[in-house]
Formats: C-alpha cells, sequence, structure tokens
C-alpha cells in the first residue's frame, strides 16, 4: 500500500505581505517580515525536493 502526502506552501509576494500579517487570524505565528518567510518557505520547499514532487503554481517570486 503507497501512502501519498500533498504540502502545499502560500506563496505571497514583498508587496502583499504586510496586508497578510494584517489579516491573518493566526498572524502571530507567521515570520515578522517578508524575506524572514521566504527564506522559511523556500527552505521547506527545497527540503520536501527530495521526497516529493514540487509544483510551483506562484504568479512569479519574490
Amino acid at each position: 500500500m503507497s501512502i501519498s502526502v500533498v504540502v502545499g506552501v502560500p506563496w505571497y509576494t514583498r508587496q502583499n505581505y504586510r496586508r497578510i500579517l494584517e489579516i491573518m487570524e493566526d498572524a502571530h505565528l507567521l515570520p515578522s517580515t517578508f524575506d524572514k518567510w521566504l527564506h522559511a518557505a523556500e527552505e521547506v520547499i527545497e527540503s520536501c525536493k527530495n521526497t516529493i514532487v514540487v509544483a510551483n503554481y506562484s504568479q512569479g517570486r519574490a
């Protein structure tokens, strides 16, 4: 039996990150700056590349 795992990573832009922090109920769980968030998000994606297929459907990069 094979187990599939799907990992979703929301992708924000530098332009909208401050607004995301203003409206998210759990914003206290997110990094305080876009650059810190970007670094953490890229680490998650990189760590997953060895075990899963990563598809990037973002509208563009930071």
